[in-house]
């Protein structure tokens, strides 16, 4: 189905892809394939990036953002709030990667120190907080920051190479917040804009398709088509003894040409 709900251009394999990946990365079962592609579509439908560019920068990005404590529903908040600023997915990818790799103990009285509340470490469990708890209340004070303390703050978290993407993801995390309360609320939604393409021109084209492809698929293996190909093997097989196909075609003319003239006599 994801391949259904995905732009053109998109294909089985890549599909399959995306979802091992995800599914993987944030330890999902089987049947919770259905809610990956929900999300996608979701996502992809309400904010300013495609199901293939959510689907790549998803696809980059799971592993890390797992290890980093975030949930699949915040994952597709940040990708989605920093595509929309950069347009470039593998990139925001590759980003997120490194923010949350900096996100360590290191620089927890840091964080806290600007945010005026918790850092990167939960005070209570001992454990990392997830990167988007972190970004999220890191983009509630970045307004009251001089440039200065910006400029400071992002190349803490992002690094030189990376500070263009944190920069957009603080402008922007109002779209963080509602891409992850879509991810969260999609239940249903690839199966609706399935049925939409399927009702369509394309749909019914892809159903052709499809049909075209079980029939060839089915028919190949059938005794009828193997019994048919044995029957033109033989005929060729023969046309060749008798002198080919030329000999056949001259032999075939000339008698009609008799049948013809007896025809005319009588």
């Amino acid at each position: 189905m994801l391949k259904n709900v995905s732009e053109a251009g998109a294909t089985a394999e890549g599909s399959a892809n995306t979802l091992i990946a995800t599914m993987k990365a944030f330890k999902l079962e089987a049947s919770d394939s259905e809610h990956v592609v929900d999300a996608l579509n979701e996502v992809s439908n309400k904010y300013a990036i495609s199901v293939n560019d959510l689907s790549t920068a998803i696809r980059k990005s799971s592993a890390s953002m797992a290890a980093g404590n975030n949930s699949l529903e915040q994952t597709f908040g940040l990708v989605a709030a920093g595509t929309e600023i950069l347009r470039e997915p593998g990139r925001v990818a590759n980003g997120l990667s490194t923010i949350t790799a900096r996100l360590t103990k290191k620089n927890d009285e840091y964080i806290a120190s600007i945010t005026g509340g918790m850092g990167t470490i939960d005070k209570n469990t001992g454990e990392l907080r997830s990167t988007y708890d972190i970004l999220q209340d890191l983009s509630k004070a970045w307004d009251n920051l001089t440039s200065v303390e910006k400029q400071e703050l992002a190349e803490t978290v992002a690094g030189k190479t990376q500070r263009s993407l944190f920069t957009a993801i603080m402008t922007n995390f109002n779209s963080a917040v509602g891409a992850t309360e879509a991810a969260l609320n999609s239940e249903g939604s690839a199966a609706e804009e399935n049925a939409k393409r399927m009702d369509s021109l394309q749909g019914k084209v892809q159903q052709l398709e499809s049909a075209w492809q079980n029939f060839s698929r089915n028919t190949v293996n059938s005794d009828f088509i193997k019994n048919i190909l044995s029957t033109l093997t033989s005929l060729i097989k023969l046309v060749d003894k008798v002198g080919g196909l030329s000999t056949v075609l001259a032999t075939a003319t000339a008698a009609l040409m008799l049948f013809k003239g007896g025809l005319i006599i009588d």
